[in-house]
């Protein structure tokens, strides 16, 4: 498939680049310190986008996933401008060219106007539209502020958040990407098919309710940054 292809070429890059930094032709150091650089704020960047939390797991991260971080294959599909507590955001669902694996598309930015990034995500296991692979509550949808099959924008427990759905394989649970809006980080990335949502936990706060496997059924406190097994 194609994304084999791609880690053939990545892990062959990724020797070459070894062996010409432990021998060959000499670039003075230079290069290879700008280049350490560059990887290490990639990296530190990364790591900020998420919420430290028991409800986010990492995206799969490695030379291949940074390497697209940078290609010009990367076509738009959506962006919405949106105001969220005053601040003017801007969330965009990009794809790549000829991708064949499964997936809408791949990359999901946060920014705003000035350029800044807040979340900048490759997921290589697809995000997709509602419905066509991964089924999404009417009662979610039906509170959607944006005319969008991509980015689900709701307003629970007086707070603004963004749901992505992923591929779901062979009936199992997609990936569930929550950002949290009001401060521009991902707060819930996990393996969970949503359901509906509920105060089942009794504290006057909406949880979400799903399932973590094709038969485990589980609620998300959001809240209290927990997952219950039922």
């Amino acid at each position: 498939m194609k994304r084999i292809n791609f880690y053939f070429v990545g892990l062959i890059l990724g020797i070459s680049t070894l062996l010409g930094s432990c021998g060959g032709e000499s670039r003075g150091g230079e290069a290879t310190i700008d280049e350490a650089k560059k990887a290490t704020s990639v990296d530190h960047f990364h790591a900020a986008r998420t919420k430290a939390s028991k409800l986010v797991d990492e995206f799969t991260y490695n030379d291949f996933v940074k390497s697209l971080t940078t290609s010009s294959d990367f076509v738009l599909d959506e962006t919405h401008n949106i105001s969220v507590g005053g601040k003017n955001l801007i969330i965009t669902a990009k794809h790549i060219k000829g991708w064949e694996d499964p997936g809408d598309f791949l990359r999901f930015e946060l920014s705003n106007k000035e350029g800044d990034v807040f979340i900048d995500e490759i997921n290589v296991d697809g995000w997709v539209n509602f419905g066509d692979n991964y089924p999404v509550p009417q009662e979610l949808l039906s509170q959607n502020k944006l005319k969008s099959n991509k980015f689900l924008w709701i307003k629970m427990n007086n707070k603004n958040y963004l749901f992505l759905v992923g591929w779901m394989y062979s009936g199992a649970p997609g990936t569930m990407t929550v950002v949290d809006l009001d401060v521009q980080k991902i707060c819930v990335n996990k393996k969970f098919k949503i359901t509906g949502i509920k105060d089942h936990t009794k504290d006057n706060v909406l949880d979400l309710l799903g399932k973590v496997s094709l038969v485990d059924e589980a609620v998300i406190d959001i809240n209290g940054e927990d997952i219950i097994n039922l």
